[in-house]
């Protein structure tokens, strides 16, 4: 726990006294988050998780944090969680003054789940799978780069049905096929985007979403092959 501690403060400096209340009110949105905080060095060792941890997957703080999340980890996960890990960009060297610079990742996991069958939402074979948004540390030095750690808030999948969810005017929805491909999209689209729904049928999703945003469909997609 102490050698966590210090690891964790070589990421995120101590902060002034007169922010204490930035924590009061963090600790209240941990309560009332549908999910739970996780803070990882660039081995994947567990510097922090927060307590609501143990509501989601049943394993406590305490055993958590100082261990590998590569011991909770689905084994097909393994590469995936790694290259969220890496430096993001190798050619970012020789740099004249040293810095540090936030990237964002999201990505699926699926980690161990011990809770028992009728509290453990969505599970298969004892993993739940967790959608996790943050970002990655790096310090970027003369000669190399550095992963300093990965900071993220996992969410858990809902049961909800799409009959459930209410939608506004801004929102549309569509289906697609395994591979992709739309076979229906509601014609809100239209309004706000300026397609014809009928102009999108049968086109792949990658082929009209900005290619800035193709890597999250791709993740997205390869997580929902396997689960």
């Amino acid at each position: 726990m102490t050698s966590a501690y210090l690891a964790l403060r070589r990421i995120f400096p101590r902060i002034e006294p007169n922010k204490n209340d930035l924590f009061e009110v963090g600790s209240f949105l941990l309560q009332t988050l549908d999910g739970f905080v996780l803070i990882l060095n660039s081995v994947g060792k567990m510097m922090y998780v927060s307590e609501t941890a143990s509501v989601h997957l049943g394993l406590s703080q305490v055993e958590l944090i100082g261990s590998s999340i590569f011991e909770f980890l689905h084994r097909d996960d393994e590469s995936e969680l790694r290259s969220m890990l890496e430096c993001a960009d190798s050619r970012r060297m020789n740099t004249l003054v040293p810095y540090t610079e936030e990237i964002e990742r999201m990505f699926f996991v699926r980690l161990r789940c011990v809770l028992p069958k009728r509290n453990a939402g969505i599970t298969y074979n004892g993993y739940k799978t967790i959608s996790c948004w943050g970002y990655s540390k790096m310090y970027h030095g003369y000669l190399s780069s550095t992963n300093l750690g990965l900071i993220a808030v996992g969410y858990m999948l809902s049961r909800s049905g799409v009959t459930e969810i209410k939608l506004s005017p801004s929102v549309f929805m569509f289906r697609a096929r395994l591979d992709l491909n739309i076979i229906f999209i509601d014609s809100r689209i239209t309004a706000l985007t300026g397609f014809a729904a009928s102009s999108l049928l049968d086109l792949s999703l990658y082929h009209i979403v900005l290619l800035e945003d193709a890597h999250i469909i791709e993740r997205a997609h390869r997580i929902r092959t396997y689960t």
